[in-house]
């Protein structure tokens, strides 16, 4: 290994490194975020060359400007999607985030069920659904509630841009340790044993519709209803930048319900991102609605 001088935090820069970060590091990142939106900073610069590495010793006998150029290229869509598949981020739970579901289970679905019809669809959209935890955990916070019928259609469109993490959503088998925070009595009731895990059951997933969407690209799911009554973006336009977030946000208050309501993860703010939205308390939990939606509903008791 050659070193050059300079330092990285204290330690030294060989030169295959520096090459990377003078003529490849750019690059990849505007040929990414151009595409699907998610941006590496300089902080997450390793996380991207490290799946570009990877990629790379597969296909053997390429360097960083000929994977460059395949990902580019008009014929390199797949690809592409390899490498999409290896950088998003696909760190989740079930019933991540507790609060959230709590405010669901309280407050959101009895409105719900309070204002459609008994016939009128119940739409809810997971945008960046990873590997499905998310929407599988909403189809069970609905099958077990108290005021839910099983007459009453209900629609939950799961959508991500990884396809890979979207096989294993579809194939609905997660590990023993991936099911270590659920209670015995919900796995006994919404999973099927099976070796080294469980798969979800079929009335669970019934629920559940999932789709390739680049949310950047693709702002309306291809099954789009006119309307969601409820959206939940959590944790994804914490990899956008600002430009992108606004433009996410905003569509996504346009396939809102005038009604509905949109979670995002705690750690996101719309601060001087967009004011389509105002916030709404519950609990531990803050959730958006639309602000041309009118005066709020005096918010249930809890």
């Amino acid at each position: 290994m050659i070193l050059v001088a300079g330092t990285d935090s204290g330690r030294a820069i060989d030169s295959r490194e520096l090459h990377w970060r003078k003529y490849h590091f750019a690059l990849f990142r505007d040929l990414i975020a151009g595409r699907t939106g998610i941006y590496f900073n300089e902080p997450r610069q390793n996380t991207l060359r490290r799946a570009i590495d990877r990629r790379v010793r597969t296909l053997g006998g390429i360097n960083y400007s000929a994977y460059f150029s395949l990902a580019n290229s008009d014929n390199g869509a797949e690809e592409f999607q390899r490498l999409i598949d290896l950088v998003a981020i696909q760190e989740t739970d079930f019933f991540r985030y507790k609060a959230h579901f709590a405010a669901l289970a309280e407050a959101m679905l009895p409105e719900l069920f309070r204002r459609r019809r008994i016939d009128e669809p119940i739409r809810i959209w997971s945008a960046g659904c990873a590997t499905g935890q998310e929407p599988y955990s909403i189809a069970m916070t609905i099958l077990g509630h108290p005021l839910y019928q099983p007459s009453r259609p209900v629609s939950i469109l799961a959508t991500d841009i990884s396809q890979a993490a979207l096989a294993v959503a579809e194939a609905g088998f997660y590990r023993t340790k991936e099911l270590r925070h659920l209670s015995k009595d919900i796995i006994e009731k919404h999973f099927e044993p099976a070796e080294g895990g469980a798969v979800i059951k079929p009335q669970v997933r019934s629920l559940v519709q999932f789709e390739r969407l680049n949310l950047a690209a693709e702002p309306t799911p291809a099954e789009s209803p006119n309307r969601f009554d409820l959206i939940f973006c959590r944790n994804v336009t914490i990899y956008f930048s600002a430009e992108t977030t606004r433009s996410v946000l905003n569509n996504l208050s346009s396939l809102l319900a005038d009604d509905g309501y949109l979670f995002l993860g705690h750690s996101e703010t719309l601060w001087q991102i967009t004011d389509e939205f105002v916030p709404v308390a519950f609990g531990d939990a803050f959730y958006h609605r639309r602000r041309s939606a009118g005066p709020l509903a005096t918010p249930p008791a809890h």
